[in-house]
């Protein structure tokens, strides 16, 4: 994984989507991850978008999982978690 060849990927996919900031987290075959940010002041911003980030991620899984791509069990969890709050 060669910095050089993914460091500017991260400020192209920001103009492209004509925003400020963007994180590009890569994985290669042996499993290390790559963190390639732009736009960002400082370690503490990309982890708060990294978090929200994942709270995306996770928000749209809740919907797939209770809009039926997942078996009964764990849509009943889902359907619980709602319910409690």
């Amino acid at each position: 994984m060669s910095d050089g060849d993914l460091s500017g990927i991260a400020a192209s996919a920001a103009r492209a989507a004509g925003c400020e900031t963007a994180i590009l987290l890569v994985r290669d075959a042996r499993g290390r991850i790559g963190f390639f940010p732009t736009g960002v002041a400082s370690h503490a911003e990309a982890v708060q978008i990294m978090a929200s980030g994942i709270h995306l991620a996770l928000t749209d899984h809740d919907r797939h999982v209770l809009a039926g791509a997942a078996g009964a069990e764990a849509q009943a969890v889902a359907r619980s978690c709602l319910e409690e709050g």
